[in-house]
């Protein structure tokens, strides 16, 4: 009986894993711009958020330091994530943006303050409280709005 010959291996004719396209981690330094930027706060009030003293800030926006101090990355990504988010409810508005992170939550404290203390979950939703309800408008129309009589179900009857 003859053997057969192996070509290869079988799982290379149907798997094919695409090759992975690495980003780069975000810089320190674009971080700490983008929070000053979104919020208009001094280094000084960063630097209370993030736990740190004002020099340090300044030298991560100047780009002379980076953040390998302790877990000094990880607090800047949660503060930037939540000031992202709260500088798009506000409109990109810098000053709305700053009075919506000094607005007290119902804890009483702030959205700085629940920042500060690591709480980057409290912070957005004290944020979110503050920015008020949504407003009330009229609901969405179709291009084709219905009119009484044109459904093709009534709502009011049971098919069975």
């Amino acid at each position: 009986m003859p053997r057969l010959e192996v070509r290869g291996d079988l799982f290379d004719l149907w798997i094919r894993v695409p090759e992975s396209a690495s980003r780069p981690a975000p810089s320190a330094q674009r971080l700490a711009q983008e929070l000053l930027l979104w919020t208009g706060w001094s280094h000084r009030s960063l630097a209370a958020v993030l736990g740190i003293s004002h020099p340090t800030v300044a030298a991560l926006v100047q780009g002379k330091s980076s953040a390998r101090v302790g877990d000094l990355f990880a607090r800047l990504i949660e503060a930037h994530e939540v000031v992202q988010r709260v500088y798009l409810i506000a409109d990109k508005d810098a000053p709305r943006a700053r009075r919506l992170l000094s607005a007290t939550s119902k804890s009483g404290y702030s959205v700085r303050d629940l920042l500060a203390q690591r709480q980057p979950a409290a912070a957005y939703l004290a944020a979110l409280d503050a920015s008020g309800p949504l407003p009330v408008g009229p609901m969405m129309q179709s291009i084709w709005p219905s009119s009484a009589g044109n459904a093709t179900v009534d709502l009011a009857e049971d098919p069975m």
